[in-house]
């Protein structure tokens, strides 16, 4: 299997997990979740797993700390709701941290077939652990 193909798999598991996750910690339920940018309570299938650095840079496509609930409308309709997006994260996370994400997403982070298994592994088995809590 291609590094594109383990991509396509990882993906939705890893969104997934970021979902509960999220839903979780903000909520204490996974049926619903507050959206990191406007602070509006959704349900579950009404938020998305939003990436403060784009998934075009590949080097936090699959890194927990840029990937938050946000609501359709935040991450949809405006575009990640960027300056709200980036107050979030420098409240979580601090300065230091954003700002070193915000300078390096130029990097270049190759993927590996086996590191992608890795991955699918570990978050197959975060979702397996969340999902039985419910």
């Amino acid at each position: 299997m291609s590094v594109q193909q383990k991509k396509k798999i990882l993906t939705p598991i890893f969104n997934k997990y970021i979902r509960l996750r999220e839903c979780l910690e903000t909520t204490g339920s996974t049926l619903q979740g507050v959206c990191c940018t406007c602070g509006e309570v959704k349900p579950l299938e009404g938020l998305d797993a939003g990436h403060f650095i784009s998934t075009r840079f590949n080097v936090f496509k699959y890194d927990e700390k840029n990937v938050h609930i946000q609501c359709r409308k935040c991450n949809g309709v405006l575009k990640g709701n960027m300056k709200k997006y980036n107050n979030f994260m420098r409240v979580r996370y601090g300065n230091k941290i954003v700002d070193y994400m915000q300078a390096t997403k130029y990097n270049y982070n190759k993927f590996t077939e086996g590191g992608l298994d890795g991955m699918i592994k570990d978050y197959r088995g975060k979702l397996k652990e969340i999902e039985g809590e419910q």
